[in-house]
């Protein structure tokens, strides 16, 4: 119904935005992807949407690209896979992870999100081995950004802490960049390294 929805940034979140439209609030369910690529508040912007109806609720989700939104689809087209594990997916993995992953039918990266278990994972790459070669994309260079925090949860486990306090610390680095001066800039291993550590003193 909905191929894009553009409008002024009012609020933004880790689960939800809220595009202002000549006076009407959209709140869009957006994946960490699209998060990371948000401009200010009262900033505009544009969202390509997605659509979600069922008897008892009607949904939007937002992606900022439309291969963000082309992943989504096809992710929810796979049996017993929702719209909620599908933007799970998309916050963990870009694009191109993702598309990686299913080409070499590699499913370690799929299980290691939450809500992926062994038959689900299996069921995404037996599913969409065909279809995930339509979306546009290189294979990612360098370290991805699934990678990239996981190899710094584990430096900051051989630092004496624990994973709990390590990931709510990387979470938060990478949500304060996310709504500051470096919004959309990548991120190197090292910075994301000592700014959480910065967190856990």
């Amino acid at each position: 119904m909905f191929a894009y929805i553009s409008g002024k940034l009012t609020y933004k979140s880790t689960k939800y935005v809220v595009l202002d439209v000549h006076g009407i609030g959209f709140r869009i369910f957006t994946p960490l992807s699209t998060y990371y690529k948000l401009p200010q508040i009262n900033e505009a912007t544009r969202l390509f949407t997605y659509l979600h109806v069922r008897e008892d609720i009607i949904l939007l989700y937002g992606f900022k690209t439309i291969e963000e939104k082309e992943a989504f689809e096809m992710l929810i087209s796979v049996t017993g896979i929702g719209s909620k594990l599908a933007i799970n997916v998309l916050s963990e993995l870009s694009v191109e992870e993702f598309k990686s992953a299913v080409m070499k039918n590699d499913p370690r990266m799929l299980t290691s999100i939450p809500g992926i278990g062994k038959k689900i994972g299996q069921r995404i790459l037996l599913e969409l081995k065909e279809k995930v070669t339509l979306l546009p994309g290189k294979e990612p260079q360098g370290i991805g950004r699934r990678e990239l925090v996981n190899d710094a949860i584990s430096a900051l486990i051989s630092l004496g802490y624990t994973q709990s306090s390590s990931n709510d610390a990387i979470n938060k680095v990478l949500s304060l960049r996310a709504t500051g001066e470096k919004t959309g800039e990548e991120i190197s291993l090292e910075v994301l390294i000592k700014q959480a550590l910065k967190e856990l003193r």
